[in-house]
């Protein structure tokens, strides 16, 4: 978790244009002002176009919701030209009658109903015009690579296109080609980056925004039974959405329906090795509006240790065998979070007859400023039945970066954290007719 490689290590860019020494803010104007040309010249809407944009924002009050509902429709209703739901046929036909002197209009891109990630912003504009939403072409800088400036007087540094949609009195920036976020979310790589919205007759840059933790949350819940030997047997539900579910969903959207399951199987033994993982369920995997969640059963022999008269239980089923996330005592770089997320537990553990808690004190709970919080809470009824609550939270207010000069404290609050995760509580063998007490 360093920032990007160029912003840390020596690096050279070696390459040729053609024009005179060049001025910053004259060569970024007539940036913005080509590109904003190029786009006009392709958005004329025809009735079929103006007829599905008014469909698509049904029900959409402001001007927010207009613009998610029309990216929805896009990646619902076409297809990327070089992504996975094209054949090599069709693209084969789409390439084959490409304009040789021009781009495509919106009205050609819509027909087709396949376009590359260029012209996929094109319609979205005409559509955007449409519904009386204003929408340019915007050119975003990437945290993969060096931290932008101005003054680098090279497109080479702002490639990534995205579109910007004026919502009340400021410049929004929108990915209407990324098929793993939700409609609002930009990739975490261009959150809190500098983007060029083009103009036909001024400078004007933007900053994107970073979204907030509960945008990628990470939701867990359980409910086991822990037998007399320590054997621990249930049902386990976890979801995940935003940047979270951008991860799995990469990993699981082009495996078939055995392999994913096979991958949940794979993912749960490789931290308890004997367990026996049945009813496995992925789903949603292929839709970034909806949490993508994850089911299955769970039998894990020896998970509580036995001793003559006590069981030791680890509760937190889900930080089980977790290592700390910082090992290295110094730091030579600072260190960059991707984005900011959320996590929820809620786990029951109904444990064995004739046995009794020693005690129920957990570790606690705390704050750590702006950044975000860690809280842990667990009850215990009459019947030995444990439940316990954790939320974790870390990047509120976009805080992600951190000094290597105060990597100390990072790492003692993730130590912090690694060791409540971690803790264990005892639960001693009773009389029967002491068990109700």
């Amino acid at each position: 978790m360093i920032p990007s490689p160029p912003n840390v290590r020596p690096w050279a860019l070696m390459f040729y244009h053609q024009d005179a020494r060049r001025e910053p803010e004259k060569y970024w104007v007539e940036i913005g002002k080509k590109h904003y040309s190029a786009l006009k010249s392709a958005l004329h809407a025809d009735d079929q176009i103006q007829s599905a944009a008014a469909q698509a924002i049904e029900g959409a009050k402001i001007d927010e919701e207009k613009t998610v509902a029309l990216i929805r429709y896009i990646r619902k209703d076409l297809r990327l030209l070089w992504g996975r739901r094209v054949t090599e046929e069709e693209r084969s036909e789409v390439l084959k009658h490409m304009p040789k002197d021009r781009e495509r209009t919106s009205v050609e891109v819509f027909r087709s109903r396949i376009g590359t990630a260029d012209e996929l912003n094109t319609l979205f504009a005409a559509m955007a015009a449409a519904v009386g939403l204003e929408a340019r072409p915007a050119f975003a800088a990437s945290r993969n690579e060096l931290h932008f400036d101005p003054q680098l007087l090279d497109q080479y540094f702002l490639r990534n296109i995205d579109m910007a949609v004026r919502i009340g009195d400021q410049w929004r920036i929108f990915d209407v080609s990324t098929r793993r976020l939700p409609a609002d979310l930009l990739s975490w790589q261009e959150e809190h980056v500098t983007a060029l919205v083009t103009s036909p007759k001024k400078l004007e840059f933007v900053e994107t925004g970073v979204a907030l933790p509960e945008a990628s949350s990470i939701v867990r819940t359980a409910k086991f039974e822990l037998a007399f030997d320590g054997t621990l047997d249930g049902e386990v539900d976890m979801s995940y959405s935003g940047h979270n579910a951008e991860i799995e969903r990469s990993d699981y959207e082009d495996q078939t329906e055995a392999r994913r399951e096979e991958m949940v199987k794979e993912h749960v033994t490789k931290i308890f090795s004997q367990a026996e993982v049945t009813a496995i369920r992925v789903q949603k995997f292929d839709d970034p509006e909806q949490p993508l969640r994850i089911q299955y059963h769970v039998k894990l022999p020896q998970y509580a240790q036995r001793t003559r008269k006590r069981l030791l239980l680890q509760p937190l089923y889900f930080q089980r065998g977790d290592s700390p996330l910082f090992e290295a005592t110094d730091r030579r770089y600072d260190i960059s979070f991707p984005y900011a997320w959320k996590e929820m537990d809620n786990v029951t553990i109904h444990c064995p007859a004739g046995f009794a808690l020693d005690s129920v004190e957990t570790p606690g709970s705390f704050e750590f400023g702006a950044t975000g919080y860690y809280h842990l809470e667990m009850k215990a009824d009459k019947t030995v039945e444990l439940t316990y609550h954790r939320e974790f939270v870390f990047g509120r207010q976009g805080l992600l970066l951190t000094s290597r000069q105060s990597y100390p404290q990072l790492k003692n609050l993730f130590d912090l954290i690694h060791g409540r995760d971690q803790f264990s509580i005892a639960l001693r063998q009773i009389a029967t007719g002491q068990a109700s007490k």
